[in-house]
Parts: structure tokens; sequence; C-alpha cells
């Protein structure tokens, strides 16, 4: 067989009479196989065998097996889940007298060997060993996952009857009860004390519906001190699409929330604040999404999928709130700057129907986008700003909408070298009040606090459209109908360029068809060096590059890293965070370019893996000799493409 198992295999053959058979027969299938001749030597084997790195035995048992025997039982009590195929003259019925219950499950196989019937047997044990160590892996996963989750988030598991079934450490921790004293007491009596029973009664009819909920809410905790968490409750549906429990997972946003009311007014002390608070999110949310995609790609209980599920939705919730925070600020500031390019208008749409489909399909929504034919397909614009006003609009009407989302793109005019179109997302959602239009551009805030407590979150949305429009020489015209819907419009005058293709008509969806590749792997002789000094996102990356099919070397700081470097610059990679004890990773990087270059060595790629990823803060990477950033959290794809970039 061409392929090789990730199995190792002892054979103990007391009479050497298969020997050559067995070498034929293993020479391609295994990755390893040792061959011993007595029981001592396979006892010894085993025992020098402490990470259970041999996984089946093979053995004979002749007319007077005492030894063989004997060998099984030692065996069993050193490995008992050790499987095993056997070959013997005897009757099987003879030899089970000698032998313990468990050993008779053992593939036995009468002498003369039916080969055919021994390969059965070995592939019997294959397929057994390989249910287990997929088991054994998702089992390590499962256990590092919630080793993170425990660290970055408190959870509370909820019966039908709104009593807490248990809670984890950190909720305890967090909130100052005592462990067991929550089991068993009404949720809203623990969680959420602060906010209304109108509120409360809301939130637990909508998720009665087997909705999530997301929002924000306030809880006072034993000292007397208010609370402030990001709360996700989602319904776990058994077999039958049929409620269970409620989990609930809770990100503390109180030093957030406190820190935002005080912050000082500067711009100085604003982009601290920011920074800091974008990389003590961003640090923790990489081990969430990251052990979520690992986990995602395992076969797991129904309930653990739940678990994962619920933990991916939580973290990229947790993350836009961060990433539109960001973003106000930056517009606020004058710090974002628009950068036009030549844009495929055709393409940019096409990826937000493909974004949106999905998601409008699984609340039962109509989603259609359609274009004039006239409408010029190159248009100088930035297509980065121009999707982030699309995801916001579209988003928006997909929340609040009853049955369809409809965008229009409607060609106004192109004159000499510049063309004018108009846009329109109309939804036929809950509507908005006249008096209410202007208030809901505002930072933080929604129509009414109805809107927030039944749809969630942040208010943010429809202040970067307004502004991002501002510096395009744009406005969002808002026309709407209490309980008709919504049509939210812009219009754009921009340069564009004639092609034989110009405009949408000429447009196919085929010739910007993805095509799939390969499964990506990489050559197991890669040597990459990885600097991260926090303990969670070290065993993330190790678990994400054995994916890869690779063992990484990992460092704790940046003078450890560099003195790696100097022992051995014999590295294809390497990723460096920036934040470390001892030395920092800029400082690190000046220094392993520095080495490299006064003796002439090859230089290797140092990409920056931070969770710092203010414009700023990225410059000054690139000036310190770095080739590429990956930002925490990250998604497998991007590591991937720094991956092909720099080694492949």
């Amino acid at each position: 067989m061409k392929k090789k198992f990730d199995v190792k295999v002892l054979v103990c053959e007391f009479e050497h009479k298969s020997d050559r058979k067995f070498c034929e027969i293993f020479q391609d299938k295994f990755k390893e196989v040792v061959f011993v001749c007595s029981k001592d030597e396979a006892i010894a084997t085993i025992k020098n065998d402490p990470k259970e790195s041999i996984n089946l035995l093979i053995t004979d048992v002749c007319e007077n097996g005492n030894d063989a025997f004997d060998m099984l039982l030692k065996i069993r009590e050193l490995r008992p889940k050790m499987l095993a195929v056997v070959t013997t003259p005897l009757a099987v019925h003879k030899i089970f007298k000698y032998i313990s219950e468990i050993d008779k499950k053992n593939n036995y196989i009468r002498e003369p060997i039916d080969w055919d019937e021994f390969n059965w047997a070995v592939e019997d044990c294959l397929q057994k060993i390989a249910e287990y160590q997929i088991s054994q892996k998702a089992e390590h996963l499962l256990k590092q996952y919630k080793f993170v989750l425990d660290k970055v988030a408190q959870v509370v598991n909820v019966g039908l009857d709104g009593k807490i079934i248990r809670a984890n450490e950190n909720f305890y921790k967090r909130t100052g009860f005592n462990e067991g004293d929550v089991e068993g007491q009404m949720i809203n009596h623990i969680i959420c004390n602060n906010e209304s029973d109108t509120k409360s009664r809301k939130i637990w009819k909508e998720v009665a519906t087997k909705q999530f909920w997301h929002g924000v809410c306030s809880t006072q905790n034993t000292k007397g001190e208010n609370l402030y968490s990001n709360l996700n409750i989602i319904p776990l549906l058994d077999k039958h699409s049929e409620i269970i429990e409620y989990l609930i997972v809770i990100h503390d946003i109180t030093d957030y929330i406190v820190s935002t009311i005080n912050a000082n007014n500067s711009e100085k002390a604003k982009d601290a604040f920011l920074a800091n608070t974008s990389h003590e999110i961003r640090t923790p949310l990489n081990g969430i999404i990251g052990y979520t995609q690992l986990l995602s790609g395992l076969e797991l209980p129904q309930k653990a999928q739940a678990y994962v599920e619920t933990i991916s939705y939580s973290g990229k919730q947790l993350l836009e709130l961060i990433n539109e925070i960001l973003d106000l600020s930056k517009i606020q500031s004058g710090r974002l700057k628009i950068v036009p390019e030549w844009v495929d208008l055709a393409h940019e749409l096409d990826i937000l129907e493909k974004m949106f489909s999905f998601t409008a399909k699984k609340k039962d929504i109509q989603f259609n986008i359609f274009v004039d034919k006239e409408t010029q397909r190159f248009v100088f614009l930035d297509g980065l700003r121009f999707k982030q006003i699309m995801v916001n609009l579209i988003s928006n009407g997909i929340k609040f909408s009853k049955t369809k989302v409809e965008i229009h793109l409607k060609h106004i005019k192109s004159l000499d070298e510049e063309t004018s179109f108009l846009v329109e997302v109309v939804d036929d959602g809950i509507g908005i009040a006249s008096d209410k239009i202007e208030s809901i551009f505002q930072p933080f805030v929604q129509e009414n606090d109805k809107i927030c407590n039944s749809y969630g979150g942040t208010g943010l949305g429809l202040t970067i459209v307004s502004e991002l429009l501002s510096m395009m020489d744009s406005s969002v015209d808002v026309k709407s109908q209490l309980g008709r819907g919504s049509k939210f419009s812009f219009s754009l005058s921009l340069p564009y360029k004639e092609s034989e293709a110009a405009t949408i008509a000429s447009y196919s969806l085929e010739e910007n068809s993805e095509t799939s590749c390969e499964e990506f792997v990489l050559d197991a002789s890669v040597k990459i060096l990885v600097a991260e000094d926090n303990k969670i996102n070290q065993m993330l990356i190790q678990d994400i590059f054995k994916k890869f099919g690779l063992e990484i070397e990992i460092r704790n700081d940046g003078k450890s890293c560099l003195d790696a470097v100097f022992e051995s610059a014999r590295y294809d990679l390497i990723f460096m965070d920036i934040d470390m004890p001892i030395m920092d990773g800029m400082s690190a990087t000046q220094q392993i370019n520095s080495y490299l270059q006064r003796y002439d060595l090859p230089k290797i790629p140092i990409v920056a893996l931070t969770a710092n990823v203010i414009e700023s803060d990225k410059k000054r990477y690139l000036e310190a000799g770095m080739v590429d950033i990956l930002p925490k959290p990250f998604e497998l794809i991007q590591l991937e493409k720094i991956l092909k970039e720099y080694i492949v």
C-alpha cells in the first residue's frame, strides 16, 4: 500500500516462521515496525515506550506457549487498551483458559496463516486505532478549549425553569459568589439583576423561540458594585431540535465601560486606551477563535458542537465590537484616510451577495441585488470602505427585516470621465420614527431601548456609515415608515475607466468563480521559530502548526528568540510577538536582521504576530524590518496565505 498509517507496531516472533512475510506486508504500511523474539524483549520494549507510541502488537503462540501467554498478560497490565493480532496453531478455545477475558477480544489467526484473513484482522485493528486516535485528539482539544474558555469568559448553564444548573470558576471569581451558592437560583436574580423585569422577560421570551440573544447587561455583585457584561444566551438543542438547556457566555466589559466613561479627552490618552483595550481583548480572542477553528474540523458530539458554535459566535461578536470602536476613533481623530484605486464594482457586489445570502436564507429573508445595466463597472473608489458601508447597511436591513432586503444600484449619468450612481438598501422591517432618524447616526445610539433589547448591536454601524460617506463627499439619506420598513440611500460621483467590458451588463460570475485548491501541507523539514509569551497562544500555535504537519520552536521573549537565531540561523520563517518581557519584538527583529546582514547570512522573513492593529503600529513594525503582519486573532486562511508567500 502506498499510504503509510500513523501506527507503530511491535512484532514478537518466537519461532521466526513468518519474519520475511511480515516484513513484506509491513514495510510500506506502517510508520515504524519493531521486531523482537522473546517475552522479555517485548515487555522491555513496552516499558520503554512512556508516550505509548506503540499501538499494535502482533505475536505468535506456539504449542508450548507459556511465554507468549505470560507476555500477553503482562503487556495487558502495562497497556490495557493495546490491540493485538495473535497467530497460533492451537484452536482458539484451547488457549482461552490461559488468558484473561479482555484478551478474548483479540484477533486470533490459526496457523498455517491465511494471509487474507491476517490482513483483514490487521485492517480491523487499524480502524479501531484510527477511531481511538481521533477521539483522543478531540478530547485533547476540548480540554484545551475548556481551559481557554475558563480563562477568558464566564459560563453559566441554565435549565428550562430558569434556574442555574452550573457555573464555571471564572464566574464565581468575578461576581463574588461562593461556589455552589448560585445553583438552583433563578438566573434573573443573579445575572442582569440591575435590569428591569420587563427587559428580562423579553430576553427569555426571545431565546425560548430558539433564537440567540446578544447584548450588554448590568449586574450588581455581592459587594454592591455594578458590573457590565457582553452577554450571549444560546439555546442548546437535542437531536429533535428541542431546547434542553440554555448556555450563557459572559464577557466582562466593566473595565472597558468605566475606562470609556472616565477616559481623558486628549488624543494621546485616547490612542493609548484603544490600543491597550484592543490588545487585551484580541489576545484571549486569539485563543477562542483559533481553537474554535480547530475544533470545527473534528467530528464532535452534538452538545460539544453546540458549545463550539456558541463560542465562535461570541468571539466574532466581540471582535466586531472592538473593530467598530477602533474605526470610529480613527475617523473622529482624522487618522483614517480614503485610499481610492481602480475597483471592479461588479466584483464588489458579487462579494456582498456571497457574504449575506446564507445569513438571509437562515432568517427566511429574500436577499436580492438589482443593478442598472448602464452602470459603469470600473470606478476609482476605496473598495474596502465601500464594502464597509454596504456591510453595515445590509446587516441592519437583514437584522430588522421581516421578509426581504433589496439592494438597488441605479445609474444616474456618465459624462466625460466621471460617472454617478445611486445606491439604495431597502427593507420591510420595523421602520424608524421620523423624530428619531437624526439620532440614529450618533455614536452608541439606537432609536430606543427596545431596539437594543430586542435586536442587540452597538449603535456604531450607522455612525461609521455617515462618517465614511462624508469623507467620500456624499451623505446618507433615510426614508422610513414605522411598521413598513426603511430605505437608506447615497450617491457617488467617481472617475470611471473605459474598457471592452465597461458596464455591469458585461459581468459574468463565471469569470470570478473561485477554484478549489488542494489541502495545504508543508514539508516537515521547514523550520519555524515563534516568539510568544502568552501560554494560551503558545498552545494554540503549536496545535495549529501540527495541523499543517509541522513541529515549531517557541521562545518566551525577544532575547530568547535572538539567542535561538545566534545558535542556528537556519530558520525559514519567524513569527514575532511585539509586547514581550526582557526584549520586545521590534528590538529583537532589528538585532536579528543586523546579525544576519553582518555575517552575510540568508535573510529570514520575520512576521509580526500581534494584537496591536492600529495603522501607526503596523507602520512601525514594517519600518523595524518585519516583512508582514499576522493580526490576533487570525483566521487559518490568513496564516496559510503568509506561509505560502514566504515558504512555499
